[in-house]
């Protein structure tokens, strides 16, 4: 099977997640960055900054959007009877996942808080 080409412009697509205030995509991109790989339910969590679970309508519309972007994947695992989907970051998900890590400074593996993406990203525009 050939392998598809993305071009991946880290700056183009960093700078269109906070000009276009994407920050659920971003703290996605965000959590998923930090796990090998995550379930619908765990991104749903993160969206809801971990306190409550965020509407499954809001968490596939991200999920959707970073998928239509070529941030992330989603692979399916046939687990007895039952499919399990499960989402991982693609390469250039990755990279823009690190780059928006150094901008707002939690490259240290601090923990995420949706606020902070919110005033970080207005300081930068």
């Amino acid at each position: 099977m050939e392998a598809e080409y993305i071009e991946c412009r880290v700056s183009d697509i960093v700078e269109k997640l906070i000009k276009n205030s994407m920050d659920d995509e971003v703290v996605a991109l965000l959590y998923m960055s930090r796990k090998d790989s995550a379930l619908f339910s765990e991104i749903s969590l993160a969206l809801g900054n971990g306190a409550y679970y965020a509407s499954s309508k809001k968490t596939m519309a991200v999920i959707d959007t970073l998928v239509g972007m070529g941030l992330a994947r989603k692979i399916t695992v046939h687990y007895y009877r039952k499919e399990i989907r499960v989402y991982i970051l693609t390469e250039c998900g990755l990279r823009v996942a690190r780059s928006l890590s150094r901008i707002f400074g939690l490259e240290g593996g601090q923990k995420i808080e949706r606020g902070v993406f919110t005033l970080a990203a207005r300081a930068i525009t």
